[in-house]
């Protein structure tokens, strides 16, 4: 019995250390992408914080230690590319990958997304398939 339960207590405590490596932060100042976003990747099995603006970003960041960030590029206030480059500028968050999620991809982007330390782009309308790939390839894990 005892040790049915210690077995048990063992198999939670990997499942919560692969959901820790996993765990994604959404920021998106609109709610229905930040809402379809989220759904997509918590019924794949990731951990999911959400946030819907850069600010709100910095503290749920700084909570959840999220493995990626996928980051709207336009938002009021902080947008994407400043939100970037601010987290690249604190060495807490050096492993945290950021994706931009956008429906501009211009050259000018691209670049200055580049110089801030975001690795990749989601065009928008995210489609799941493209999506949870490009999750799954970032965080080192199987294609779902």
């Amino acid at each position: 019995m005892i040790l049915k339960g210690l077995e048990k207590d063992l198999q939670l405590r990997d499942i919560e250390d692969e959901t820790q490596q996993s765990s994604v932060l959404v920021i998106d100042d609109q709610e229905s992408q930040r809402r379809y976003l989220s759904q997509i990747l918590e019924t794949a099995g990731y951990q999911v914080a959400i946030a819907e603006n850069a600010q709100a970003g910095y503290l749920k960041l700084g909570l959840h230690r999220s493995s990626l960030v996928l980051v709207d590029c336009e938002m009021p206030g902080t947008n994407g590319l400043q939100f970037a480059h601010q987290i690249r500028l604190n060495s807490d968050f050096d492993s945290t990958e950021i994706v931009m999620v956008t429906s501009r991809r211009s050259k000018k982007i691209v670049q200055a997304a580049m110089s801030v330390g975001i690795i990749d782009f989601i065009a928008k309308p995210v489609e799941r398939k493209m999506l949870l790939d490009k999750v799954a390839k970032i965080l080192s894990l199987e294609p779902v």
